[in-house]
């Protein structure tokens, strides 16, 4: 299966569409069917209710491949795909999918992949105050994303305030009021291309749960090639 998923891979890198943003249900969107592959950072999945109210769903780590199909999503809200701050994503129509085996264990290998990771996340984060679940939340794509730098753990900020507003259903007001208070008062540094936690905010905030640390340690090997350069001093 692993020389099936480079061969997609490298389809993807050869003919590959950057997008900005894929609608996944709009019928009158020519991109209806076809596979995306986040070549860098994240995407999200997020929905436009008939209210008109942004609902985030889900997040795609780099290295994952989803598929693209008119059935999904029957309902009236909108469904769409985007790419988040220094990342990317690439685009192929089903026309230009290569033909090989295994491709649909491959996709169900992600889905599965990342439902567990949803499933995880929604119980540890289970009776949490906001103050938690945001330093949970950066605590989990620090293990995936960071690296050491200076007895502090540095990864790229994905994320803006309105992203985490939504991911953890609060209002940016307060997402900006709290990561102000951490960096108060854990030395926490978020700007507008690094996040950075000291090692001994990262230790305190390690799970009981080895496993769960193991795990999200498992998923950094998406993120093997580095993202940003310069700009991450910045």
């Amino acid at each position: 299966m692993q020389l099936e998923l480079a061969h997609i891979i490298k389809q993807f890198l050869a003919d590959g569409e950057k997008k900005s943003i894929i609608p996944l249900n709009d019928s009158r969107s020519v991109e209806n069917e076809g596979m995306i592959y986040i070549n860098q950072g994240l995407a999200k999945i997020f929905a436009v209710d008939q209210k008109g109210d942004v609902v985030n769903t889900d997040l795609l780590l780099k290295g994952e491949i989803y598929q693209i199909k008119p059935t999904d999503y029957p309902c009236n809200d909108l469904f769409y795909v985007e790419p988040m701050k220094l990342s990317e994503i690439l685009y192929l129509p089903k026309s230009g999918i290569p033909q090989v085996n295994n491709i649909s264990d491959m996709l169900n290998l992600f889905l599965r992949e990342r439902l567990n990771r949803i499933h995880r996340q929604k119980v540890r984060n289970y009776g949490l105050t906001l103050k938690e679940r945001l330093l949970n939340f950066l605590y989990d794509f620090s293990l995936i994303y960071g690296k050491m730098v200076n007895n502090c753990i540095e990864f790229p900020n994905f994320f803006t305030h309105y992203d985490l507003s939504l991911i953890l259903m609060s209002s940016r007001q307060s997402i900006c009021k709290l990561l102000k208070q951490l960096n108060e008062e854990k030395g926490i540094i978020y700007t507008r291309y690094k996040i950075r936690i000291p090692n001994h905010i990262m230790t305190s905030l390690e799970p009981t749960s080895k496993a769960y640390s193991n795990y999200l340690k498992e998923l950094s090997s998406f993120n093997s090639t580095p993202l940003i350069t310069n700009e991450m001093d910045s």
